[in-house]
C-alpha cells in the first residue's frame, strides 16, 4: 500500500494528508498547525467542533464516541455513519490535540462491506508520538 500525499487549504488552515486505499476501505492521517497553542480548557471544545463539522459533512450519525488520549493529551475515537459520492459509508478515526497541531486518524469503508474489525483497530491504534511531539507513520503507511 503506497500513500498518496498532499497539502492542501480546507478552510483557513494548511492540511497535511497521507492516504491509501486497499479493496474498498480507505486509510488516512492528517494534521494541521494551528498558529498558537490550543489552551488545554479549549482542547475538548475544538474536538467536539472537529466532530460535529465530520458529522456535518458526512449529513451522518454517530454511533459511539469515546473520550481517550495519547500521552497527556487529549483525543477522540468516533464511529460514525454517513454518505459519500459513492454510497453509504462507516467512518472511524481517532482525533488528538497536541500543542499547535491537530491530528486525524482515519479509515472509510462502505457500509454494504464486510467490516474490517482488524484492519481499521491495527490502523487507529498504530498512530504513535514521537519525542518531538510529533507524529510517527502509522502501520501500513510507511514507505
Amino acid at each position: 500500500m503506497v500513500p498518496a500525499i498532499s497539502t492542501g487549504i480546507e478552510g483557513k488552515q494548511t492540511v497535511h494528508r497521507a492516504e491509501a486505499k486497499r479493496e474498498a476501505v480507505y486509510f488516512t492521517v492528517d494534521y494541521t498547525d494551528s498558529e498558537a497553542s490550543v489552551p488545554a480548557p479549549d482542547r475538548e471544545g475544538d474536538l467536539d467542533r472537529a466532530r460535529d463539522g465530520t458529522v456535518r459533512t458526512l449529513k451522518g450519525t454517530i454511533d459511539e464516541e469515546v473520550h481517550l488520549s495519547i500521552e497527556a493529551f487529549p483525543g477522540r475515537q468516533l464511529r460514525a455513519r454517513g454518505d459519500s459520492p459513492f454510497g453509504p459509508i462507516v467512518y472511524r478515526s481517532r482525533t488528538y490535540v497536541v500543542g499547535t497541531r491537530f491530528y486525524g486518524v482515519i479509515v472509510t469503508y462502505p457500509v454494504r462491506a464486510p467490516e474490517p474489525e482488524d484492519r481499521v483497530n491495527s490502523f487507529l491504534s498504530s498512530f504513535r508520538l514521537l519525542h518531538d511531539g510529533h507524529a510517527g507513520p502509522p502501520a501500513g503507511m510507511q514507505k
